[in-house]
């Protein structure tokens, strides 16, 4: 029972975050939108540089998702840190996903040394 109210909270505090993360994001760009599109003498007079901003600021949303994923869900941030931080191998083997590992240096080198 503890295991699961642990998992829920977990949860609900993931979930909290995404759903601030966006509204973060996001709110700006829907305020100036509504705005210009209520009154056209603020459409007429809002820079281009603060619309680029408040989109960019938008479209930021969706790199902070996986960062959010990683720093509260250990599942999540122990396969994310697998696959980006994995390193060499042997050849013939696979890594997790089953693809075939990247030969490590020592055996690239080996192999061009062999061919000469």
């Amino acid at each position: 029972m503890l295991i699961l109210q642990s998992r829920e909270r977990r949860s609900v505090l993931i979930t909290t975050a995404i759903v601030g993360t966006f509204v973060l994001c996001w709110s700006p760009a829907w305020t100036l939108y509504l705005a210009m599109s209520l009154s056209p003498w603020l459409a007429s007079r809002v820079d281009f540089r603060a619309v680029t901003l408040v989109w960019w600021l938008a479209y930021a949303n969706s790199a902070c998702n996986p960062v959010i994923y990683t720093v509260f869900s250990g599942d999540f941030g122990d396969a994310f840190r697998r696959m980006f931080l994995r390193r060499g191998g042997r050849r013939g083997e696979r890594n997790e996903f089953g693809m075939a590992a990247a030969p490590s240096a020592a055996a690239a080198a080996a192999a061009t040394v062999s061919v000469q």
